[in-house]
């Protein structure tokens, strides 16, 4: 399970205590679909991984063209 960073409002923080392969597997994604799907949020910046902390935000650019990029 995913917990929210203490302290953390602006911008969402979580610590994940397992790997992406096995969240991944628990909603139903290959986890080279997972590893595709965070890729095109890193590139727009709505996401960062860092040490097993997950931040959101908003980003720029579109995920339709960061996606693209993928193909």
């Amino acid at each position: 399970m995913a917990t929210r960073k203490p302290g953390a409002v602006n911008p969402p923080m979580l610590r994940l205590d397992r790997p992406w392969t096995e969240i991944a597997a628990e909603i139903g994604l290959t986890h080279e679909a997972i590893y595709r799907a965070l890729a095109v949020l890193e590139r727009t910046g709505r996401l960062v991984r860092e040490n097993g902390v997950v931040t959101l935000s908003a980003g720029s650019g579109t995920i339709e063209d960061a996606a693209r990029k993928d193909r």
